[in-house]
């Protein structure tokens, strides 16, 4: 018992000084919730990782140096769309949206067979999906694929679905938007394919790489007990 207690009381020294220094919320939450881990450890696994801890705490890699290609997998999020073109006679919408992989001859592949196509919202053209998926993107540029492609459809019950414009985001551009983990909106344009189409409005968009918050990021540091 002596022992368990020595720890923890080790690891409470060692909190005070990793949240005072914690340079932002993303730092603050990892302290907290790495001290948290230790003191939920038996004894001798806190001897084993206390070390590990505090260097990785005090000496976290820059983070201008994680890159696309270091760390390959980034979260993309559909959040939500405004004034899209309305489709139905109502004056009225059904949108959802599918992403893909693009090529810069406007090819769309889906993502190693995976089709992802988020929820339809009915009846509006301010849709909010907040529809959220996880790839790894490395692969993909290796393949010569060099933007994501995101459709706007619009669902029809009783005919072919119509489409609503797609927004092409090349891949250097979700790698800066990804480091800060900041929203974009970006405009609805007609595909290749169908450049006559009558669209409008804009989509809002989240790149992230999971291991970085980003600036509207809140850590639930209420629901910690230390």
């Amino acid at each position: 018992m002596e022992r368990v207690q020595g720890c923890n009381h080790a690891v409470n020294w060692i909190l005070a000084p990793a949240l005072g220094e914690a340079q932002d919320a993303h730092a603050e939450y990892a302290a907290s919730v790495g001290c948290t881990f230790l003191r939920h450890c038996s004894a001798s696994a806190q001897e084993t990782l206390m070390p590990a801890f505090v260097e990785a705490l005090f000496n976290p890699p820059p983070r201008a140096e994680l890159k696309l290609a270091d760390e390959k997998r980034v979260c993309i999020t559909v959040l939500e769309g405004r004034d899209l073109v309305a489709k139905d006679v109502t004056g009225d919408s059904d949108p959802y949206v599918r992403v893909w992989l693009a090529k810069e001859d406007g090819t769309l592949i889906a993502f190693k067979g995976q089709k992802y196509k988020s929820p339809v919202v009915y009846k509006s053209l301010c849709p909010e999906w907040n529809y959220t998926i996880y790839y790894n993107l490395a692969g993909a540029m290796s393949e010569g694929f060099t933007a994501l492609a995101f459709e706007l459809w619009d669902e029809d019950m009783l005919s072919a679905d119509d489409f609503m414009g797609i927004v092409v985001v090349p891949f250097d551009l979700v790698e800066v938007r990804a480091q800060s983990g900041a929203p974009i909106w970006l405009p609805v344009t007609p595909s290749k394919k169908k450049s006559k189409a009558r669209v409008s409005g804009e989509l809002h968009l989240r790149f992230h790489f999971p291991y970085i918050a980003g600036p509207e990021w809140k850590p639930p540091l209420r629901h910690i007990k230390l």
